[in-house]
Parts: structure tokens; sequence; C-alpha cells
């Protein structure tokens, strides 16, 4: 083989492998595979009221009500929400007395409480065990879409602004862990629907041109 064409062909191998190096050398930012998965973290958390009554009462007072009230308020307790009215346990039946007057005074705001047992005797307690969605930060620009990353991964800020949106629109974050079940099926109108398409005794379709 002459000299010139074997020239030629390392002159060509080389430009060949030079670019070669050059698109597999990634941006210097920090970066790992990891960083492309964008998840919302779901935290628990507790909020706390105590309710005093007067010795031997079972009546809120009207500061006790407009506590409870604006604690409610405030929080802005509601869907999703675990609401519990918790009792010393000292003297069972005045405390369900009052643990009932709490239970009335939430109904009243449309919620719904149970009641539960607290170690400390000082008063009730009003508890509401909450989740709450800590979206991921937006945006991230760590990775480019074009750093010449060989393995293709995901540039940083793919979905961020998907997942964020969700995080606060989503209105009970638990639901994100475990879905709510299921509530059965209306079986009977289903199976009348595939009895009249058996049968032949299909509605027709309304008219097009009807109003109503």
């Amino acid at each position: 083989m002459p000299l010139g064409s074997i020239a030629l062909r390392l002159s060509s191998l080389a430009l060949l492998l030079g670019g070669v190096s050059g698109c597999t050398t990634p941006s210097p930012a920090l970066w790992s595979e990891a960083d492309a998965r964008r998840e919302i973290a779901v935290r628990h958390v507790q909020l706390v009221h105590d309710v005093t009554f007067a010795g031997g009462s079972t009546e809120l007072t009207a500061a006790e009500a407009g506590g409870l009230d604006d604690f409610v308020a405030r929080q802005q307790v509601g869907y999703g929400d675990t609401v519990a009215v918790q009792v010393p346990g000292d003297d069972p039946r005045l405390e369900a007395r009052r643990a009932a007057a709490i239970v009335e005074r939430l109904a009243r705001a449309g919620i719904g409480a149970e009641r539960s047992a607290i170690l400390s005797p000082a008063g009730l307690r009003v508890t509401v065990d909450r989740a709450v969605a800590i979206p991921p930060t937006c945006p991230d620009w760590r990775k480019a879409g074009n750093d010449g990353d060989p393995s293709n991964t995901p540039m940083s800020n793919l979905g961020c602004a998907n997942m964020r949106n969700l995080g606060l629109m989503i209105a009970d974050p638990s639901e994100l862990i475990a879905g709510r079940p299921s509530a059965p099926g209306q079986g009977e109108p289903l199976a009348a629907g595939v009895q009249r398409y058996r049968t032949g005794k299909i509605p027709p379709l309304p008219d097009s041109e009807t109003t109503k």
C-alpha cells in the first residue's frame, strides 16, 4: 500500500478518535443519574391545640370556643386531616361530656373527630395529623440538555415543574404514598346495560336537534 494512503488513513483515524473523545467528555458540573428523578417528599406533622374547662364544668367558655375556632381556621383543618380529641382519663364521665362538647364545636365547622387517650392531665387536647407535600426546588439547571453526556441521561430540570405543580395542587399528600380504597361498584346498572345490549333493547340516541 502506498505510504500516502497509509498516512491518509492514519490521519482520518486520529480525527475520528479525537471527535469521539470530545463527545464523551461530560460537563464538569456535579451530576449523577439519580439527580434526574424528581420526586415529592411527603412528611407527616401534628398540630396541637389545648382546651381547658372550668373546674367541674362541661361547657366551653366563649374564650375557649373562640380559640378553637381560630385554630381550625388558621390551620385550615379539612380534607385529608385526621382530627382527634385526646382526654387525660382521670374522670371518664366528666371528660366524655367535655370531649362531646369539643366534637360538637368541630362539627359546626364540618370537621369530624375521634376520641383518644392522652397521658398529660393538663386538660383536653385537639390534635390534627396531616401529610405535607414538599415539592422539589425548581428550576434545576445543574445538567443541561446538550452537555455531551455519552449516557444520554435527561437534563436535571426535566419534569421538575410538573412535579412541583402536583405537590402544590394535591389536596391530600398522603395519597401520593397510597391511594384511597375504591368503593364497591354498582353492579346492577352495569348488568342492566349488558342485558339491554344482548336483547337488542338499546335506547336510541337523542335527536341532534333536541334542545332539552
